[in-house]
């Protein structure tokens, strides 16, 4: 019988200025779902369509790195604007497995990227 490794998967779907893009975490125990968008003010943000439970975690925008549009939808939270297909990936496959962890052991996001190499370029933030 065949072993499957778990591997990060990330899977695209595009559809007019938007992409739905599925990932599967490093660990392999999760997929996120989102829905990468262009802004007419310019950039992508990569809106949350469907993730892991918080299992009784904190929720909050901040601790989650994650903020609201005027339309109720959740985003990741990204210190500057992200212009490439290759831009937005990296930071869902980031957030998606620093979110996983989060679930997983209770160390929050701010916790894991303390170290200045885990952070590629750009920053989590909350604008709110």
């Amino acid at each position: 019988m065949a072993t499957i490794l778990a591997m990060p998967t990330i899977f695209c779907i595009e559809r007019d200025k938007h992409m739905i893009t599925y990932y599967r975490t490093k660990d392999g125990m999760a997929d996120y779902k989102f829905s990468l968008e262009y802004q007419s003010g310019g950039g992508y943000q990569a809106f949350i369509l469907d993730m892991p439970s918080y299992n009784g975690r904190d929720q909050d925008i901040y601790t989650t790195h994650r903020s609201i549009d005027e339309h109720g939808r959740y985003y990741v939270c990204w210190s500057k604007p992200l212009y490439t297909e290759e831009e937005l990936k990296k930071v869902v496959a980031l957030w998606s497995d620093l979110t996983q962890t989060y679930i997983r052991t209770g160390r929050t996001i701010d916790q894991q990227t303390q170290r200045a190499d885990v952070i590629p370029a750009g920053v989590f933030h909350s604008d709110l």
